[in-house]
């Protein structure tokens, strides 16, 4: 053979070394006949690289490309591996399991409680700091307040310094004035007990809803006495006591004794605030009282939000409004003496009542789960000395420690899903009892319950639970004497 036959023939020789080692991570069903094919192939090669220096570039490029594709073809099945020795773990995992049923329904009992709890307190947290706001642009949604000398909120304004307030200030789109009471509503079956928001028109605009029929009420129908007022009701209650009726526009209805005719039917599960049922114009409520609060009466404590203009913050706000209150206090002293502007989020507003107790709940719940987590990686480790002469077996006949641990891990999470679904159960009804302990209405958007992001923290705090009690058994069952437990093994069996 001529000396640059040699040269590449030597050359090559590694080329079917390679092929051995990139079939390790062939899947074992498929390693024979790929090696077999791809030694050919590379031998075939060899005999056009004996004639390398005959080859144009073209074909040096082609045969050099080609020869490197056995890499990237193992690689190609590499994921037919990993799933033929994932299905392995599984169903031995699933095997063990049902072998040792007393140990894993105590160790899925405790796992359930750990992380039904999280995941119970994990929706409530869901519902107030990461649900959406229901309304565009919701940052600019602000509560107006009054605070006094010593810095204590007071609860309400009053109408005619919205008024003032409206007129003057170059901070807002539009503020709107409301407030809630309770009342009976009649005139389509039944009698029925309503929660009312008394508001002004702007409420809507500056929450920038609209009816799903109708319209709202009008300024000009904001209006003290009157024969007929205007109402607007929620979707539920067009629902529940109208049965849908598309006509129940311009309906005549009874409540607090006067008559009022509806104009229109809310988008479903707008029920701001609180979980409102019924709208009507602010100055309807006065008129069983026989006064005006438009003509200057104070003392109408209510609540004002208002829709930022674009750029301005709460703080701009409260600089451009406090000279208007300034000049309130002058003229009226008894009833604003010392009375200053503030404004928050309409988001702080609705959900900071909740959020002095989510810290320690979180704190509680994470603390019971990691004691779950003790309990259980004990019962492992309790468990694995009954394991070792069978994980002494396995690693004497070839498995390496990290396939064990692999397997031991494996179980650890078949384990923990187990322990998730329950826990789920668990969260339902901890969610329930949630919704019975909180004292006040929840804001109409904030549905604490189970949903896909609920779900999905489940998932993810199943398989981290996994790991933290699952890493420490799995490593030291793993780390064995071979010689000395197989003849404990031997001894055993004599």
């Amino acid at each position: 053979m001529p000396d640059h036959h040699k040269k590449s023939g030597n050359f090559l020789r590694p080329h079917l070394w390679l092929i051995r080692v990139i079939g390790v991570i062939v899947p074992r069903r498929l390693r024979l006949d790929w090696r077999q094919e791809w030694e050919s192939e590379l031998r075939y090669r060899e005999r056009l690289l004996a004639e390398w220096d005959r080859l144009d570039w073209r074909n040096k490029r082609d045969l050099l490309w080609r020869s490197t594709s056995a890499f990237w073809d193992a690689l190609w099945l590499q994921p037919q591996r990993w799933e033929d020795e994932m299905i392995q773990d599984l169903r031995y995992g699933v095997r063990m399991l049902r072998t040792h049923k007393s140990f894993t329904i105590v160790a899925v009992l405790s796992l359930a409680l750990g992380i039904g709890a999280n995941t119970a307190i994990f929706s409530l947290i869901h519902a107030v700091l990461l649900r959406p706001f229901p309304y565009p642009e919701p940052e600019r949604l602000v509560r107006a307040q009054y605070v006094n000398r010593s810095g204590t909120t007071l609860g309400g304004l009053a109408y005619h310094d919205l008024q003032e307030w409206r007129t003057h200030n170059h901070s807002f789109d539009d503020l709107a004035f409301y407030f809630t009471v309770e009342s009976n509503l009649s005139g389509a079956g039944e009698a029925q007990s309503v929660l009312i928001t008394f508001t002004t028109p702007e409420l809507f605009s500056v929450l920038k809803v609209s009816p799903i029929l109708g319209r709202v009420f009008l300024p000009e129908e904001d209006i003290y006495g009157g024969d007929v007022h205007k109402l607007l009701i929620s979707h539920e209650l067009w629902q529940l006591h109208f049965g849908g009726d598309r006509n129940v526009v311009g309906r005549t209805m009874r409540m607090r004794n006067f008559s009022y005719q509806v104009v229109g039917v809310m988008p479903p599960n707008f029920r701001f605030p609180a979980q409102s049922d019924v709208w009507a114009p602010s100055q309807s409520f006065y008129a069983k009282f026989g006064n005006d609060v438009r003509a200057g009466e104070r003392g109408a404590g209510s609540a004002v939000i208002g829709r930022l203009k674009p750029g301005v913050n709460a703080e701009q706000a409260r600089a451009d409004i406090e000279p208007i209150a300034l000049r309130l206090e002058q003229e009226s002293p008894r009833s604003n003496n010392g009375l200053r502007p503030r404004f928050v989020s309409l988001r702080e507003v609705e959900t900071g009542y909740l959020r002095p107790y989510l810290l320690p709940l979180v704190a509680a719940v994470g603390f019971v789960l990691l004691i779950c987590c003790a309990n259980v990686a004990n019962l492992l480790l309790a468990r694995a000395s009954t394991r070792e002469r069978e994980l002494a077996v396995r690693s004497a006949l070839g498995a390496p420690r990290a396939r064990i641990i692999r397997q031991l891990l494996t179980e650890s999470l078949l384990l923990s899903l187990l322990g998730g679904a329950f826990g789920m159960a668990l969260a339902w009804g901890g969610v329930k009892a949630l919704l019975a302990l909180i004292p006040v209405p929840l804001p109409f958007w904030m549905r604490i319950d189970i949903d896909g992001a609920v779900l999905a923290f489940n998932v993810v705090v199943s398989f981290l639970t996994s790991i933290v009690f699952g890493l420490i058994p799995a490593m030291q069952s793993s780390n064995l004497d071979l010689t000395g437990t197989l003849k404990e093994g031997a001894k055993g069996t004599q």
